[in-house]
């Protein structure tokens, strides 16, 4: 519940509205300050000493006139604030004044972004005074992107959300939300991965016929389009990404020639010198076309059709991308001013093959890993880094003096609201850093999420049509802030966090909101830190709908498998948390597990957070909200359908039949209540890397075949109740 509105007031606001991610921090303080009921008056920042009234600031550390200024009002002085840090202030000397402070224009855009918020939540009555600064430099969104059905992401197809994903890239009011929601939920980098971006996105010479115009998804054409209007259309989007402090990465994998096939020579084929040719060309002529785009991603392995070897991958991949990034520098950049950054994905790569190719590189260039394969949400430190090409990726790293991105990948949650921010700063805290190493940038820059089976566009799932068109983000918001924000720093308090719940959802308890959400959600990562050691890819498993590629996971698979890479260990978690785990068992390590967790006890722990997510509120008559607390509640159910199918699964591997029934029980009855609430939001949809899916309630029968399988008969009774609901009690504010 926010605090009443005292009385209007109007608010200067100073910016220098020649520098645009102040711009945008500006327009957002006026935002909060109209929905409070006041008013903005937008002012540049020459105009200051002028003014009298309650004023907001965003301004940079080289503004000293604005710093001094501060100080004079009761400011404490401020140190120490690094490129992209924040720093709030309030005075009160000479009139109420808030002041947001930047390290420099991204970091000035961050606290204009952060004190709208806060000024949204709590009217003209609060004052802050701290700074941040950003924890992992390089926080990245990993956009799997389709550009036409000719131009296609990694096993494109004819399903619903490729072809929306199709609709949504060439539509630039889709990019002008989707990129000012980056820059709030404080991401900085956006990589593109296609095939084979360029013939859509250039003219080459000498090339000319490759170039596609109009759009196609895979039921025809869409749009009609020029070759010029997309490179326009493009040439918009990585300036408005630049205009927002967001950098810009493409990935290909190779060897992929989307439209370019069979036209001079060109084939997917890399001892053939034509298709050799025309890479480089188009590698030079595309940095030449986008002077914004920060850097480029390439993996050596997904199609090189009957060559295995590894070497020559690397050596193909060398003359084609890398001699053409060169060739760009010496004929349009010789004083090296740009500041361009390649990245060589290690997936069936070797860093001694690849080194002796780009070590010739004039621009830097870094590796990256799967950091947690297709599995994010699992346990929050996987180890799978340890043993990257036979030896710890560290120790190969300091031999190389290089660095390596994380990619993180989310192919278990499409439909649903997914909230932990307690997961989110684990999994930041436990990124890898050589022991005793101050420097966090030293080996890993940063980190890009997203998944290979879904790309998140505008919302098209929904059953009811009032949801869908909704820029996904913003549907499935928690989960896009906890990592942004988590990523920048892992160490600001949950009560910052907590004012997002309160602006996302006012009138409910955050507080409340916050513990419900967060049990309700732990079900997923607990469920797959036991399973994903084995079914570490995204077709082997998809959690929200306990899919693969072969169909159902039964109880009897589960038990088949072995917890993800590092859940022997301890990690490290966020104080104040509720979670602390000691390292897990297998179910076939069931009688030996010694000081480690059985998933007996993990699938107990599961149950009681499951029970604890059902205790929120439970209906709301804003049907944004009703969606949000509808998931919520499907979290928890599912969650508890986790804790007895890993409770049935360990008691059936030991013999202990009447405990094995029990669990399995509960499994049924909370799919069954789990399954009620997916059917009545969500559509069915067809998937890239498991088999499409129909319905929740269509896999009841699974559920119930997983209960006599143990040894269960007929219909076992409900054992799942529904906990109270509390309709979410008012909040006090103004801490």
């Amino acid at each position: 519940m926010m605090p009443a509105i005292l009385s209007a007031e109007n608010v200067g606001i100073f910016f220098d509205a020649a520098v645009p991610q102040t711009t945008l921090a500006a327009g957002e303080v006026k935002k909060a300050l109209e929905a409070r009921g006041h008013t903005g008056e937008m002012q540049e920042l020459t105009n200051l000493a002028a003014f009298t009234g309650k004023k907001v600031v965003i301004a940079q550390l080289v503004d000293n006139e604005v710093l001094s200024a501060m100080v004079l009002a009761g400011g404490e002085a401020i140190a120490d604030l690094e490129e992209q840090g924040l720093a709030l202030r309030t005075t009160e000397t000479g009139g109420l004044a808030w002041w947001a402070i930047g390290g420099d224009a991204r970091g000035a855009m961050y606290a204009g972004l952060e004190l709208a918020k806060k000024l949204q939540v709590y009217g003209l009555t609060g004052s802050w005074n701290f700074q941040q600064n950003a924890f992992i430099k390089n926080r990245g969104i990993k956009f799997n992107i389709a550009l036409d059905k000719r131009n296609r992401t990694y096993m494109s197809k004819d399903i619903e959300y490729i072809n929306e994903m199709i609709k949504n890239v060439w539509d630039m009011s889709f990019w002008e939300e989707y990129i000012d929601h980056m820059a709030r939920a404080r991401y900085n980098m956006l990589t593109f991965w296609c095939y084979h971006p360029f013939t859509v996105m250039l003219k080459v010479p000498g090339y000319e016929d490759v170039a596609l115009e109009d759009v196609y998804d895979y039921k025809g054409k869409i749009k009609d389009m020029t070759i010029d209007e997309k490179i326009a259309h493009w040439k918009a989007v990585h300036a408005l990404a630049a205009s927002r402090g967001i950098q810009i990465y493409w990935m290909t994998w190779n060897l992929f020639t989307d439209g370019a096939g069979g036209k001079y020579g060109i084939t997917e084929d890399l001892t053939n010198q034509a298709t050799r040719n025309y890479l480089r060309t188009t590698m030079t002529h595309f940095l030449k076309e986008y002077p914004e785009i920060s850097g480029f991603i390439i993996h050596a392995g997904e199609h090189f059709p009957g060559v295995p070897d590894r070497a020559k991958r690397a050596e193909f991949c060398w003359d084609t991308y890398g001699r053409g990034i060169n060739d760009y520098q010496q004929q349009y950049d010789p004083l090296k001013k740009r500041n361009f950054n390649f990245i060589y994905r290690l997936h069936e790569g070797s860093t001694e093959v690849i080194s002796t190719h780009f070590d010739n590189l004039v621009y830097n260039y870094d590796y990256s890993i799967k950091y947690s394969w297709a599995h994010m949400y699992s346990y929050p430190a996987p180890t799978f880094h340890l043993s990257e090409g036979g030896e710890n990726l560290l120790t190969q790293m300091k031999k190389l003096n290089r660095r390596f991105w994380l990619n993180v990948r989310n192919d278990d949650i499409y439909y649903l609201n997914w909230g932990n921010y307690q997961f989110a700063q684990s999994y930041i805290l436990n990124i890898p850093q050589d022991p005793g190493d101050t420097d966090k940038e030293r080996y890993v820059p940063g980190f890009y999420i997203g998944s290979d089976g879904n790309t998140e566009t505008r919302t098209w799932y929904a059953k009811d049509e009032f949801h869908n068109g909704r820029l996904d983000p913003k549907k499935n918001w928690y989960k896009w802030y906890a990592f942004g924000y988590a990523g920048y720093d892992p160490y600001r308090t949950e009560e910052d966090f907590k004012d997002i719940i309160r602006l996302q959802i006012p009138g409910l308890s955050a507080d409340l909101l916050y513990d419900v959400w967060g049990s309700a959600s732990r079900g997923i990562p607990m469920a797959n830190a036991l399973t994903t050691g084995s079914w570490i890819t995204d077709s082997q498993f998809w959690v929200e709908g306990c899919w693969s590629g072969e169909g159902w996971r039964s109880i009897k698979d589960f038990a088949a498998q072995r917890p993800i890479n590092g859940a022997q260990l301890p990690i490290i978690y966020p104080s104040g948390s509720d979670w602390a785990p000691k390292g897990l068992c297998s179910f076939r390590a069931y009688n030996n597990c010694g000081s480690k967790e059985t998933p007996v006890a993990w699938g107990e722990r599961m149950k009681e957070y499951a029970k604890k997510g059902l205790g929120g509120p439970g209906g709301s008559a804003d049907k944004t909200v009703q969606l949000t607390l509808d998931d919520i509640r499907a979290l928890a159910y599912l969650g508890w359908y986790y804790s007895g199918k890993v409770r049935a699964a360990a008691h059936d591997s030991e013999g202990e039949q009447p405990q094995a029934i029990e669990a399995a029980g509960e499994a049924y009855h909370a799919w069954r209540k789990y399954a009620q609430i997916m059917d009545k939001n969500y559509t069915s949809r067809g998937h890239n890397r498991v088999k499409d899916w129909d319905s929740w309630g269509a896999h009841l029968d699974d559920a119930l075949a997983d209960y006599h399988s143990v040894g269960g008969t007929g219909i076992p009774e409900d054992n799942v109740g529904v906990q109270k609901e509390n309709p979410g009690l008012p909040e006090t504010i103004g801490r």
